[in-house]
């Protein structure tokens, strides 16, 4: 069984690895389009590299990967008084939600190339919370997308 979730989780990895990558390749090339393709369609393809770069950060942040990069943060924020409690959980809770805010405000109304990197980072600043806003990573994307090739792996 261990073997079994090892590959799902190196998929799960590899998978959100390929999702921020595919946004990553997307942003950098997406200048190179026609004059007047790239006006009509740069709000929409930079709202597709938000929801990748989410989406992606979310796989990853779910998977061994992420446990790894996640207990990385932790241990560094350790070295500052932690973030278990006091002031440090209190300002790990209201980093994840004022990032959380301000990438949603990008994808609705000014979608940017820094707010896909934003994008990325808000699974990693929202595990840092300990459950208070860990359940916006766990519900919606890489929760179920990590379910579905975990189920596919496994069978």
């Amino acid at each position: 069984m261990t073997g079994m979730t090892t590959l799902a989780s190196a998929a799960g990895s590899g998978a959100g690895i390929v999702i921020a990558g595919a946004s990553w390749v997307t942003m950098r090339h997406m200048h190179k389009l026609p004059s007047g393709w790239h006006a009509s369609t740069h709000p929409v393809l930079h709202r597709l590299c938000i929801i990748g770069m989410w989406a992606g950060g979310s796989a990853i942040a779910l998977t061994a990967l992420g446990a790894w990069i996640i207990h990385a943060e932790l241990w560094t924020a350790g070295l500052f008084g932690g973030v278990d409690h006091g002031l440090g959980h209190t300002a790990a809770v209201l980093a994840g939600l004022f990032l959380a805010v301000s990438v949603g405000i990008a994808l609705i109304w000014v979608p940017a190339e820094g707010a896909a990197w934003m994008a990325l980072a808000l699974p990693f600043v929202l595990a840092l919370s300990g459950g208070h806003l860990h359940a916006l990573l766990t519900v919606f994307p890489g929760a179920s997308f990590a379910q579905q090739v975990s189920t596919w792996i496994g069978g």
